[in-house]
């Protein structure tokens, strides 16, 4: 079953491209649940990329599928590069987003941390650390926590996982007007930092 946003969601915009969204939307939603590949279908509409979250029915899986977003592939591309670079990027990623789902904080839409955010802090983490076989996962976990909760300057510094040292002055983003913000360079194309 369908569950569409509350309506003062879907009527509180009549820019044209708001309704363009919303056609897409509802276009997609329905051939997911055509196919019989969706259940529990939903629309988010305040997201910066609006979004369909839903269930895949056969195991339970949940989905966040974004809708007119370009580079998509690529992205994803990019996140498996970083998850093969080195042994540690996989299991601190399963970690990190664990910590930031028990602690609810782990949709980015409300201000959380997302998938993606998830692999940028920790590849632009272990970006400056040498490549080994073997890591102490414990420690490179505390390493990692340790260093965005005091080490990182983020008034200063953003998130950079493409750069060497892992981090670029915020003053060279697109988000530099607003500080307070974590920064984080989007590894594939800068304009959507």
């Amino acid at each position: 079953m369908m569950r569409r946003p509350p309506r003062s969601t879907l009527s509180s915009s009549s820019a044209a491209s708001d309704v363009y969204k919303r056609q897409q939307l509802m276009q997609l939603s329905g051939e997911l649940e055509a196919a019989q590949v969706a259940v529990q279908i939903e629309w988010l509409l305040h997201c910066r990329v609006p979004l369909i979250r839903f269930v895949e029915p056969g195991a339970g899986k949940r989905f966040d599928l974004t809708v007119g977003l370009l580079g998509s592939a690529e992205t994803t591309s990019w996140m498996r590069r970083e998850l093969d670079h080195s042994p540690a990027c996989r299991p601190l990623c399963l970690v990190l987003k664990q910590l930031l789902w028990v602690n609810e904080l782990h949709e980015p839409f409300s201000g959380g941390v997302g998938g993606f955010c998830a692999v940028c802090l920790v590849a632009a983490f272990l970006r400056p650390i040498p490549l080994r076989a073997h890591w102490d996962l414990d420690c490179l976990l505390l390493r990692l926590l340790k260093h965005y909760a005091f080490e990182f300057d983020f008034w200063r510094w953003a998130v950079s996982p493409a750069r060497m040292d892992g981090k670029c002055a915020k003053t060279e983003l697109s988000i530099s007007k607003s500080i307070q913000v974590l920064g984080i360079e989007d590894p594939l194309c800068t304009g959507r930092d």
